[in-house]
C-alpha cells in the first residue's frame, strides 16, 4: 500500500522589492506498508526490509524520473528515507513501514499570487419557495456603491 501526500511546504523570498516571487520547496511524502508471513529465525522479518528496500528504489526512481513532474520543478533539493518494521509477538506477520520524502524545488511569483478581477456585489434576491395559491415570500436588496 502507498499513500503519497505533500504535507510540507517551504517559501523563501528573493528580496524585498517588487513582486512577490519564492523559491519553494514542497516536500513529496510517500507512506509505503508491506506485510511478511512470520517465519523462524525471523526470516518474515528480513523479507519485510528486502521489500521496503525494493519500494524505496522503485518510488525514487518512479518520481526523480518523471519528465512532466521534472519540467515544473528548479531541482529535486533532497531525498530521505526510513524503513521500520516489527510484529506482534503473537501475530502470524510482520509489517513493515517506509517513508521517501523528496523535497522538490519549484518558483512562484506575482502570476501564481494573481487574483481576476471579480464584480461588484449590487444586488442581492432571496426567495421561498411556497405552495400555489399562497403569497410568495422573499426580498430583494439593492447594495449601496
Amino acid at each position: 500500500m502507498l499513500i503519497v501526500t505533500t504535507d510540507d511546504e517551504d517559501g523563501e523570498g528573493l528580496g524585498r522589492n517588487g513582486a512577490p516571487q519564492f523559491n519553494v520547496t514542497a516536500t513529496l511524502r510517500v507512506v509505503a506498508r508491506v506485510e511478511a508471513s512470520a517465519e523462524d529465525d525471523d526470516l518474515g522479518a528480513a523479507e519485510c526490509y528486502a521489500q521496503l528496500e525494493t519500494l524505496r528504489d522503485e518510488i525514487k526512481a518512479a518520481v526523480i524520473n518523471y519528465p512532466a513532474l521534472m519540467r515544473e520543478l528548479q531541482q529535486f533539493s533532497f531525498f530521505r528515507s526510513r524503513m521500520q518494521v516489527g510484529g506482534k509477538e503473537d501475530s502470524a506477520f510482520h509489517q513493515g513501514q517506509l517513508v521517501v520524502e523528496i523535497g522538490m524545488e519549484f518558483y512562484q511569483g506575482p502570476d501564481d499570487f494573481y487574483q481576476p478581477p471579480t464584480s461588484a456585489l449590487e444586488t442581492v434576491s432571496a426567495g421561498m419557495t411556497a405552495a400555489d395559491g399562497t403569497q410568495q415570500l422573499g426580498a430583494t436588496i439593492a447594495l449601496p456603491q
